[in-house]
């Protein structure tokens, strides 16, 4: 009976904690953000502290973020600039589409679908190899599309998590609204993000970009240090 009780009192005590990571990882990820030319630093910082928690890697959580920051800040700021401008040259063409007629309009929509998954998928898995594999540039948008083709079922529900958001404008129910909202901004960024690491995990395993969990020469968790592109290469 105490054993139980134990569990159950050590368990809520672990969940307060994550949560309490989660808030601390929100309000990081929102204020370092707030620039914008900084997002993508953000995003490559908050999936390295979420890597580490899924390994079980408790406390901590603002060193590490405030360290994957400033580590990652010079190559995810740069892959970051290249998104956007692609973002620009993606909304462009699809406003130049509006004044075509006919299959001519249908042919260049579905060439725009076609570009708009590529151009998520790079933005989706491109962080996470800078984060967890240290690629460069180069090697996180060749190997993200690549990878965007490969494992498109993962993308696809790691968009669709990304419009759980959404939610909270569409619906109608008071209940969403009320506690739903809160919860979203107080830990939700965070929340999603450690959601949706569990589907990088599979997705990048298939490439062999995920191994298990290694140890270090001191005997502590070590981040992945296999950027075996050949190997990588070969399998896709």
């Amino acid at each position: 009976m105490r054993r139980k009780l134990f569990y159950g009192e050590n368990l809520f005590f672990r969940l307060m904690g994550r949560l309490g990571d989660f808030m601390c990882l929100n309000i990081l990820y929102l204020l370092t953000s707030l620039p914008v030319v900084t997002a993508g630093a953000s995003v490559s910082a908050l999936y390295d502290v979420l890597y580490d928690i899924s390994r079980g890697k408790e406390g901590g959580c603002v060193k590490r973020y405030i360290r994957a920051f400033k580590k990652h800040f010079q190559k995810a700021t740069a892959y970051w600039m290249i998104c956007l401008f692609l973002a620009v040259f993606l909304v462009s063409g699809i406003f130049g589409i509006r004044f075509m007629n006919g299959s001519v309009r249908i042919f260049f929509q579905g060439i725009s679908a076609i570009l708009f998954l590529l151009w998520a998928g790079m933005g989706s898995f491109g962080f996470i190899l800078i984060s967890w594999n240290g690629f460069s540039i180069r090697e996180a948008f060749g190997s993200a599309v690549l990878i965007t083709i490969g494992s498109f079922p993962w993308l696809v529900m790691n968009l669709l998590i990304t419009c759980i958001p959404a939610l909270f404008f569409i619906t109608r129910s008071r209940f969403i609204a009320a506690f739903g909202m809160p919860l979203f901004i107080l830990f939700g960024i965070p929340l999603l993000g450690y959601i949706k690491v569990f589907v990088y995990k599979q997705a990048l395993k298939k490439y062999g970009l995920i191994k298990e969990e290694e140890e270090n020469d001191n005997g502590e968790s070590a981040h992945l240090s296999d950027r075996a592109l050949d190997g990588y290469g070969k399998s896709i």
